[in-house]
């Protein structure tokens, strides 16, 4: 992967996403503890919203990303979520910090973002050279997220007792402003063209249109629709104890509004997801449908320990040890792409495969509070390790999945 960062745009595009990755993962933790603090369970309807604006502007954002120089779009959006994030900063010098507040952030944050995947997307094929410098620099910024998602909630954790958790936002804005300024040094590249092939960008239509395009390409490849909607289904399950059910557990466990062990048990997550990235990442992968369908077993019967653990200490274990499986199904889920679909049809693929993840968590996310309120926090991140898991069993069963090309 690091092969990649000898190319000057590819490492200036890396390091952006590192800074701006690290900022979101920060102000993820943030605004959750937040917003549980504020409303509880409820929280989960604000995730829900963040949702919905991701979804729709998501339709937007791969639209005019076949319009739009790619890295404009990022810089734009960079700098317009810095805004975003700074806001309720200002807003706290003022009056205290209402959930009115933190649903404005959130959904604003979610809109703005929704431009900028598709426009890496977009970019990462113009960059490279080669396809082999395509999947090293794609294997590049997924490592990279899940660094993120180590080094920012751990930041959280260590730095909380000192730093007032509103001024975590003003570190993510500081990131968006640097990524802003590293993407802005890129160099001007062809809109039309990618680097190695040479091909021109699909016929422009409708935002139905260039949906329909990605939805056909998905439908011509057998099994990868069935892919689609398990990746999906899992998301949700994902988002329900990732995106709320720890911040509550931990809120039950501790009887403490202090961040630092959420931050911590978090953190713990990212550590195992950045390891076994580079376990993963560097080591043969022979059958895309074992990594995709065996990672999810995994990670389901750690929710499940999740879920029984006694004290904190176990629940950052198993958070540690089903962080390090994640990667396994992504990486499988990406080689797959790569290798059945042409590089002008990734963003199409993306798009759509972004759409149909963000509807399903928009239910479970509206479904969410009212489970929480129902069940036992335990009981439903033991439900969702089980989904998850059975997911993962289900997806090695399907004879059109496990057809490898």
């Amino acid at each position: 992967m690091l092969q990649a960062l000898k190319q000057r745009a590819i490492a200036r595009l890396w390091f952006g996403q590192a800074l701006s990755t690290i900022g979101d993962q920060i102000y993820g933790v943030g605004i959750t503890w937040l917003a549980v603090g504020l409303v509880g369970a409820d929280a989960g309807y604000m995730h829900a919203g963040q949702a919905a604006a991701m979804m729709i502007f998501s339709l937007v954002g791969g639209y005019w990303a076949d319009r739009w120089s790619p890295v404009k779009t990022m810089v734009f959006t960079d700098m317009i979520r810095a805004g975003v994030v700074l806001f309720p900063v200002v807003w706290s010098y003022f009056s205290p910090i209402s959930l009115g507040v933190l649903w404005f952030v959130s959904l604003a944050l979610a809109s703005s973002s929704a431009f900028f995947e598709p426009a890496m997307q977009t970019l990462l094929p113009r960059l490279a050279r080669d396809r082999e410098s395509l999947v090293s620099a794609t294997g590049l910024m997924a490592t990279t997220f899940r660094m993120a998602r180590m080094v920012g909630p751990t930041i959280v954790g260590l730095l909380s007792s000192v730093i007032p958790m509103i001024h975590f936002f003003t570190v993510n804005a500081l990131t968006y402003i640097a990524s802003a300024f590293s993407l802005n040094s890129i160099p001007a590249i062809d809109p039309e063209a990618t680097s190695f092939g040479g091909t021109k960008a699909q016929e422009r239509g409708s935002i139905w249109v260039t949906i329909k395009s990605g939805y056909d390409a998905v439908k011509a490849r057998p099994g990868v629709m069935s892919i689609f909607v398990v990746r999906a289904v899992n998301g949700g399950s994902w988002i329900v104890v990732m995106g709320l059910g720890l911040a509550l557990f931990v809120r039950e466990m501790t009887g403490s509004a202090d961040a630092r062990q959420f931050g911590l048990v978090m953190g713990s997550y990212g550590f195992g997801n950045f390891f076994g990235a580079l376990f993963f990442g560097n080591i043969r992968r022979a059958s895309n449908s074992f990594m995709i369908f065996g990672g999810y077993i995994w990670l389901g019967v750690m929710f499940v320990l999740m879920g029984f653990a006694p004290t904190i200490g176990w629940v950052m274990a198993a958070a540690a040890v089903a962080g390090f499986s994640g990667p396994m199904n992504d990486l499988g889920f990406i080689d797959m792409i790569q290798r059945r679909f042409p590089v002008d049809e990734l963003a199409r693929v993306t798009r759509l495969r972004i759409v149909l993840e963000t509807g399903v968590w928009l239910f479970c996310m509206l479904l969410a509070p009212s489970l929480f309120r129902m069940f036992p926090v335990r009981a439903v991140i033991i439900a969702c390790g089980v989904v998850y898991a059975a997911c993962g069993v289900v997806g090695l069963l399907m004879k059109d999945a496990t057809r490898e090309t």
